[in-house]
């Protein structure tokens, strides 16, 4: 990977559940490990010369005022240039409000990615017990999506979401991990006549699944293994996609977790080769 943007290239970092300020040591990791994979996280995004990077939501973990305030003190760096998402923990403790004035910016809306008309969603549901994750897209939500892709029709779009289309990328299937309505958004993005990008966190797991035009990724954890974030990087008609790690040994601070010690989880996490590494080509 170069060490710094060619101009040929629009290079891009997608970073999902950081869970900074998790206290729940019995069930998951070290104290202070997700402020320490973040750091380590906007280290290599420096280190590369990324020009945007997305935070898929779950970016704090129950959204008190003190978990903002330690996700922007090691994002300072590169501030500028973070797209922030809604996700179901943030609305833990907190509210959409309270997304909107730690970040400075709306929960739902429009930008670029990639050279590509980009939209934001939010699918978190304000009020929910923390044994529920479920997500949701308003029904203002599915008629800005009808409208983007209307105003749109002729080229590639990228849209960001936390939870996932039901039934795409892995794990999407297991309960509360996809988007209730997933159906409804279906629909209307299979009718877009290019590409459509749609790029999710929530599973934990790293996963690309292309379904006629809908290219559905999941994005890996930074916080649970393999403790990465995804990079993509447009040349021409291609967006390459690859994997980078924060760690390059085998420590992992989520070791304590529930099978975190196991193969298999660390496989299903990590996804296939083709997940890892990927070449989406736009026509």
């Amino acid at each position: 990977m170069p060490d710094s943007i060619d101009a040929a290239s629009d290079w891009i970092a997608v970073l999902a559940d950081v869970h900074v300020g998790e206290e729940r040591p019995h069930m998951i990791r070290h104290q202070g490990a997700p402020e320490l994979l973040l750091a380590e996280a906007v280290e290599k995004i420096q280190q590369i010369g990324i020009g945007k990077t997305f935070l898929l939501g779950d970016t704090v973990n129950q959204g008190w005022d003190s978990e903002y305030t330690a996700a922007k003190q090691i994002l300072e760096p590169i501030r500028s240039q973070v797209e922030p998402i809604l996700g179901n923990h943030e609305t833990q403790r907190g509210s959409f409000d309270d997304f909107q004035k730690s970040w400075g910016i709306a929960p739902v809306r429009q930008t670029m990615a990639w050279g590509m008309p980009a939209l934001i969603l939010n699918s978190a549901i304000e009020g929910l017990p923390d044994s529920k994750w479920h997500g949701r897209l308003d029904d203002k939500q599915l008629q800005l999506v009808q409208e983007f892709l209307g105003h749109h029709g002729s080229v590639p779009v990228a849209i960001f979401c936390h939870h996932p289309l039901k039934q795409t990328v892995r794990a999407s299937d297991e309960p509360m991990l996809g988007l209730d309505n997933s159906d409804q958004l279906r629909s209307l993005l299979a009718r877009h006549n290019r590409e459509v990008l749609f790029l999710t966190g929530h599973t934990h797991c790293q996963s690309i699944v292309q379904r006629d035009n809908l290219i559905c990724i999941g994005c890996p954890s930074l916080c649970y293994w393999p403790h990465a974030f995804l990079v993509g990087e447009r040349m021409g008609d291609e967006i390459r996609l690859s994997t980078v790690k924060v760690r390059d040994d085998d420590y992992t601070p989520d070791s304590r977790a529930s099978g975190a010690e196991q193969l298999i989880y660390r496989a299903k996490n990590e996804g296939e080769v083709e997940d890892r590494r990927h070449i989406i080509r736009l026509k």
